[in-house]
C-alpha cells in the first residue's frame, strides 16, 4: 500500500486536509479526480485486465462510495467531461487487440456505453484508440490507427 494508504484531500482555500478511505485493493492506483469523484484503478498479478472503480469522494469525511465500475483490458488515463457528469476510460476485450473502444459512464445514471456502440456515426471506432479528447459532454474527438493509417473523427452520443 504504502503512501496511498495515507492518501489526503487538501482544501487549499480553507488550508485543511482530510484522510481518503482508499479501499484496500491489489496493485492500487488514483488514476483521475475530479469535483468530488475519484477513478481507482486495481488489477491482480499476471492478469492483464483491470478494474476502474469510479466513486464519489465526501469530502468533509473523506469516505469514499463506489458509483459504478468497469473491468477489462484498461489502459491510459480516465478522463472526465467538462461537466464532470461523466468519464471516459480507454477499453478493450482483449490485451492481444489493444483499446479499441471508450466506454463512457454516466455517473447520474450509472449507465455505461461503448463508444462504438452508442454514436450516432454510422462508422464504428475501427483500429486502436491512441487518444480521446472531450469536446463536450456529448461529443469526443478520438484518434486511432489501424495497421500504418491513423485517423481522427467526432463521435457523438446518441440523442445529443
Amino acid at each position: 500500500m504504502g503512501a496511498l494508504s495515507d492518501t489526503r484531500m487538501i482544501d487549499v482555500n480553507n488550508k485543511t486536509a482530510v484522510t481518503v478511505d482508499v479501499p484496500k485493493l491489489p496493485n492500487l492506483r488514483i488514476s483521475g479526480v475530479k469535483d468530488g469523484k475519484i477513478v481507482i484503478s486495481s488489477y491482480n498479478d499476471g492478469s492483464s485486465n483491470s478494474t476502474a472503480f469510479i466513486s464519489s469522494v465526501d469530502v468533509s469525511t473523506g469516505r469514499v462510495s463506489e458509483i459504478s465500475r468497469v473491468s477489462g483490458y484498461l489502459d491510459g488515463e480516465p478522463r472526465f467531461s467538462p461537466s464532470g457528469s461523466k468519464v471516459a476510460i480507454d477499453y478493450g476485450n482483449d490485451p492481444m487487440v489493444g483499446v479499441d473502444d471508450v466506454m463512457i459512464v454516466d455517473l447520474s445514471t450509472k449507465s455505461q456505453k461503448l463508444l462504438s456502440i452508442s454514436s450516432q456515426n454510422a462508422r464504428a471506432v475501427n483500429g486502436n484508440i491512441i487518444r480521446f479528447h472531450w469536446v463536450n459532454d456529448y461529443a469526443v474527438l478520438v484518434d486511432a490507427k489501424h495497421g500504418s493509417e491513423s485517423s481522427s473523427f467526432l463521435v457523438k452520443s446518441q440523442g445529443e
